[in-house]
């Protein structure tokens, strides 16, 4: 009986230990792909704040031509205006 008591503890101990090294393992692996996913948020968190940044600049870019464009148009129907009006 001593021996299949010892078998059977050698066992459990090897059973403990394959566990405890799995456990370690999957810890290991989740702290890594926590660390994987918050840097991933960070690259994501800059990228968006560029575009956003680029976004505005288009956008800011967008007002001026249509302002400029506004103005041409005005110039457009104040020479024709003043053209009509010259030749009365």
């Amino acid at each position: 009986m001593a021996f299949f008591d010892a078998l059977f503890e050698a066992i459990g101990d090897s059973v403990k230990a394959t566990a405890d090294v799995i456990t370690s393992f999957v810890e290991w692996g989740a702290k890594k792909e926590i660390e994987r996913n918050r840097s991933l948020a960070i690259q994501q968190t800059s990228y968006n704040m560029a575009a956003s940044t680029k976004m505005n600049a288009i956008k800011g870019s967008a007002d001026w031509i249509g302002l400029i464009a506004v103005v041409m148009v005005a110039g457009i129907f104040f020479t024709i205006y003043m053209s009509i009006n010259k030749n009365e």
